[in-house]
This record gives C-alpha cells, sequence and structure tokens, in this order.
C-alpha cells in the first residue's frame, strides 16, 4: 500500500477482503484506517528496507564505494526513497549518528523530494552520514 496516491475504489475494496496489510508508513497506516475503514489490528507496517552490502555484494559495488570513499569492509546502509516528512529519513540520520564511532559504515540515501535540504543539513552535523 503506497501514500501519495488516490487509491482506486477496487484495490480499497480488495484490501477490506485480505487477511493482512502491511504498509510502508504510519501515515499509509492512518490513511487505510481513517479514510478508508480498514481496520487498525489488519495492518502491519514495515517500512522501507535498510540494506546492508556485505564483502561478497561489494565487489559488485566497488566503483560505486570508491566513489564514496567505502572500502570493501564498510558497511553501507541505502535507502532509496522520496524524500518526504512520511519517509522520516531525518530520523534515519538520527539513530544512525548513534552507531559507535569506532564502526566502519557509511548511510547512502537516494532520492527527491522536499525534505531533501532539510536532511542535507542535518547530515552536514551528523558524523558518518553521506548523501
Amino acid at each position: 500500500m503506497r501514500t501519495g496516491k488516490l487509491l482506486p475504489w477496487l484495490f480499497v475494496r480488495s484490501l477490506r477482503l485480505c487477511r493482512h496489510v502491511v504498509a510502508n508508513s504510519h501515515v499509509a497506516k492512518r490513511v487505510l484506517t481513517d479514510d478508508h475503514d480498514i481496520v487498525s489490528h489488519k495492518i502491519t507496517v514495515i517500512h522501507n528496507s535498510v540494506l546492508r552490502f556485505t564483502d561478497e555484494t561489494a565487489a559488485r559495488n566497488n566503483v560505486l564505494r570508491r566513489y564514496h570513499g567505502a572500502n570493501p569492509t564498510t558497511a553501507v546502509l541505502l535507502n532509496v526513497a522520496m524524500f518526504r516528512p512520511e519517509k522520516n529519513q531525518r530520523e534515519l540520520i538520527e539513530i544512525v549518528s548513534g552507531l559507535p564511532a569506532s564502526l566502519d559504515w557509511q548511510l547512502w540515501l537516494a532520492g527527491e523530494g522536499p525534505e531533501r535540504a532539510a536532511c542535507e543539513r542535518l547530515v552536514a552535523i551528523v558524523r558518518g552520514a553521506s548523501l
């Protein structure tokens, strides 16, 4: 279930009839419960995933890693999404900023949208995060 778009009537009907719905944000869950009368206990929120590139997958991404200053053992956390308030990249940046300094990691955020400039300003003050 995606936010930001009008949901077709038949799609909403199918959501009412299915056993369970996975939404990608709490905003999406609110849209389903408030606007479409889908019961809350039928909905689980699973945010867009954050991927960790391991040594095996890093071998295929060496050029990109070098470009961003990541070595083959750097844990790269990747989030690809529109920069909109409900995607909450700001919280992700704040969470990863608390990772121990001894860990070799980078946060890569990809996307466009109205929250990008605010995230870039936050990244500028948070050690270890990179757009």
